[in-house]
């Protein structure tokens, strides 16, 4: 006995996007049509005036909470720099003191001229000191003890703000209370 083989036909369907059902293709005689309606969903598929409204209100939102608080890190961020940009100022004017006293040419005209020093100013008495400082920066006031060259009080000052610094005989520095 002899078996024979069997074919099987094997057939796939592909369906394309469906817009419609059923019922409606009999009713516009079983040809492929969209319904009008439907074509105009696809045609205008766009956000309404109504959910963008809602993701402006929310994005306002959002920035009302967000911009306050970054306006606050800057902030802080510019007294941190002018703090420590202080810091350096104290130690140049320190270190200038020092030679200056060395050389036996420490006088109160040249402690004068320290106040209001522009710091960018290249040509200053501290341009061996420090290099450069921010836009706008300068010492407005230093106190010191002459005969021993000490510096007491330096008061440092930016177009952020003010910062006064005290150093005491240990030569630890510490901000002046305002």
């Amino acid at each position: 006995m002899m078996v024979k083989p069997v074919r099987a036909r094997l057939s796939l369907e592909i369906k394309s996007r469906v817009w419609y059902n059923e019922p409606l293709l009999a009713a516009y005689g079983g040809k492929w049509k969209m319904r009008e309606k439907d074509m105009k969903k696809k045609e205008n598929s766009a956000f309404t005036l109504v959910e963008l409204i809602a993701v402006v209100a929310i994005l306002s939102i959002l920035l009302c909470i967000a911009v306050p608080n970054m306006i606050n890190y800057i902030n802080a961020a510019h007294e941190a720099t002018a703090i420590t940009e202080a810091q350096i100022c104290v130690d140049a004017v320190q270190r200038y003191l020092d030679d200056e006293r060395a050389k036996g040419t420490l006088t109160p005209l040249k402690l004068r001229r320290l106040m209001g020093l522009d710091l960018s100013n290249p040509d200053s008495p501290l341009k061996d000191y420090i290099s450069g400082g921010q836009k706008e920066a300068r010492i407005a006031s230093v106190e010191a003890d002459l005969p021993t060259g000490r510096l007491l009080c330096l008061e440092y000052k930016n177009r952020y703000g003010t910062v006064k610094l005290n150093i005491d005989e240990e030569g630890n520095i510490t901000e002046a209370e305002n």
